[in-house]
């Protein structure tokens, strides 16, 4: 008796290609200026497009934005209303990528440069990951210049880097910065989004503990190197006291709302030396009386004091920047 095989059709063998959103956070930059989007553009031309769906959305946070003229094939530049910061155009670029079927989303500081090999690597990790789905995402080793930036993994207590090359799934607690991170934008999705309260400064902090505490864990690509131009570390001279005063904001807040007592005053205690240092290398006196009026913050107000304060001013700078 013959035996009669259903036909397979043959897109079923075909597997579903890996579909990466990256989206470039501009701040008065054009978008042809950019060292992310161009070297973004070159990586992207060099893949095998049967195997990886690919779109760039440029989000400009500038007031009055950009002209950003022919742009090319699934590329998308889109205005703020009004500058919210990295926090809202993450979230905007994590509500495409749901609305558009995209399973992973990239992250990307417009000062940051891609090998043209990062997004075929980045397009094969997620492939073989693919199952593995308690793994969030995968970070490259950033640097400036030469200088290690991120990852570093906790140990003991302390912040230590990963020996070269590092590439895996390491124990403890991952920390590292936006730009440069691929996440499984599931995993977004169940910490409910990027925070807009850590609007710019610390939303970095924020997400890795959020994520990691979700029980998700974060794979480290040691041998994928980009180079990020960290303003803070290439000029510090460049420092002003408003930029300044953010960061210090962001710091304080993240330390009162997730850390014990105990480290909250070791940050007391650490932030007069530490940009003391920082105030004699610039020599301006804008800083030194943001530093004193954050370090008189921390000593004179309570804790829950500070949140609440942190809040509202978080919350009036975004309805001043709408």
């Amino acid at each position: 008796m013959e035996v009669v095989r259903p036909m397979m059709s043959p897109m079923q063998d075909i597997p579903e290609p890996v579909s990466i959103l990256a989206v470039i956070v501009l701040y008065r930059m054009n978008p042809s200026e950019s060292p992310a989007f161009r070297s973004l553009q070159a990586s992207a031309s060099s893949l095998d497009h049967s195997n990886v769906r690919v779109k760039i959305l440029l989000y400009d946070n500038t007031p009055g934005g950009h002209l950003p003229g022919i742009l090319p094939e699934n590329t998308e530049y889109r205005q703020s209303p009004g500058n919210y910061g990295l926090a809202s155009a993450y979230n905007a670029a994590l509500q495409m990528a749901t609305a558009e079927g995209f399973e992973w989303l990239l992250t990307l500081d417009q000062d940051t440069t891609v090998p043209e090999s990062f997004l075929g690597r980045v397009a094969s990790l997620a492939k073989d990951m693919e199952s593995r789905l308690d793994v969030a995402g995968f970070v490259p080793e950033v640097v400036d210049h030469g200088t290690f930036i991120s990852p570093h993994v906790l140990v003991r207590g302390r912040w230590r880097r990963l020996p070269d090359n590092f590439v895996g799934v390491p124990d403890g607690e991952i920390s590292a910065i936006n730009s440069g991170a691929t996440w499984r934008t599931q995993s977004l999705r169940d910490i409910g989004g990027f925070n807009p309260l850590f609007w710019l400064d610390y939303l970095d902090h924020w997400l890795y503990r959020e994520i990691q505490l979700s029980g998700k864990r974060i794979c480290v690509v040691g041998d994928l190197r980009i180079e990020h131009e960290l303003s803070l570390l290439s000029s510090p001279h460049q420092l002003t006291p408003d930029r300044l005063a953010s960061i210090l904001e962001a710091e304080s807040a993240f330390y009162d709302l997730y850390k014990s007592v105990t480290i909250g005053r070791l940050l007391t205690m650490m932030m007069f030396a530490r940009l003391s240092i920082l105030l004699l290398k610039t020599g301006n006196r804008g800083l030194w009386r943001v530093i004193w009026l954050y370090f008189r913050q921390r000593v004179v107000c309570r804790r829950t004091t500070r949140i609440l304060k942190w809040e509202q001013r978080v919350r009036e700078r975004l309805e001043r920047s709408s």
